[in-house]
């Protein structure tokens, strides 16, 4: 009887041992502070990083989160996930600054694209939707509706007059002045009618 019940304890050993192992691998490790219900970085096993607020294992409140790829986000947190004001600063160069809902833009915000491009408006669901105005680069501009990403609806579009600038032509070589009797006309010869 004894046998078994050691033998249940090493399978019971073993368990606990894999699932805390498991843990480790899909929730991370906790690395400064308190993980659980407090203040706290957790490193995860690809190389991502959160720090901030935890209650009850969970991301919540005000924190930060690395990605190993260098991406990152620091904002608010719910339920594990950006949720309320944020800033994300992506590897393509581009950075939002606004609401999430669930990990992606949802509602007002602002995309400073890495072209030069801004767009400041509505999202849903991650993408352009509702009323929006994308300012461009090159300095023109379109107001109105999105849908999709794409502009659709109603709207104005304001597109900006390019000039060109030129390299000034040298100057002519200068000509000794004749004196003249007459008054001294503006033009040399006179024009023809």
């Amino acid at each position: 009887m004894a046998y078994n019940n050691i033998k249940i304890y090493k399978k019971l050993l073993y368990i606990f041992i894999l699932f805390s192992n498991v843990n480790i691998l899909f929730c991370g490790e906790c690395i400064k502070g308190d993980c659980s219900n407090g203040e706290g970085t957790m490193k995860f096993a690809n190389g991502d990083q959160y720090t901030g607020t935890f209650k009850e294992g969970k991301k919540i409140g005000s924190g930060e989160y690395i990605f190993s790829n260098g991406e990152r986000y620091e904002g608010e947190f719910s339920n594990d996930l950006p949720n309320g004001i944020g800033t994300a600063i992506l590897a393509n160069g581009n950075t939002y600054i606004g609401y999430f809902t669930n990990n992606v833009p949802d509602g007002k915000g602002k995309m400073l694209y890495s072209n030069g491009n801004i767009y400041e408006g509505d999202w849903k669901k991650g993408v352009k939707e509702g009323n929006g105005t994308m300012s461009y680069a090159d300095g023109s501009s379109y107001s109105g509706e999105w849908k999709g990403n794409k502009k659709s609806g109603q709207g104005v579009y304001k597109k900006v007059a390019v000039v060109q600038m030129q390299t000034p032509l040298p100057p002519l070589p200068s000509r000794p002045l004749k004196k003249h009797s007459e008054s001294i006309n503006f033009w040399i010869s006179r024009i023809q009618n």
